[in-house]
């Protein structure tokens, strides 16, 4: 493994340890998962609302 990786992976993580760390990555996960839920909600009336369309055309 390079040497120089190891120092800069070592340095990335330095800013998440302690309180504010664990605060930077709970801050990260909730966004994520919302924006995932977000997307999933989108997906779902999209399917609606074309479904919705099908069955007037269908009348």
């Amino acid at each position: 493994m390079n040497a120089d990786l190891a120092t800069g992976a070592s340095r990335a993580t330095e800013g998440l340890s302690g309180v504010g760390g664990a605060f930077t990555m709970c801050i990260i996960a909730f966004s994520v998962v919302f924006l995932v839920l977000g997307g999933l909600t989108g997906v779902i009336y999209g399917i609606k609302h074309i479904a919705d369309g099908i069955a007037r055309g269908a009348k």
